[in-house]
């Protein structure tokens, strides 16, 4: 197992979570 893989893998998690909690503001924001 590579580390520098597996770090590749935690951050695109955290990115793909960040962006759905975007997602979720941009659609409550345009409910508003």
């Amino acid at each position: 197992m590579h580390p520098f893989r597996n770090g590749n893998e935690r951050t695109g998690r955290l990115i793909s979570k960040k962006s759905e909690l975007i997602n979720e503001e941009l659609f409550i924001y345009q409910l508003i």
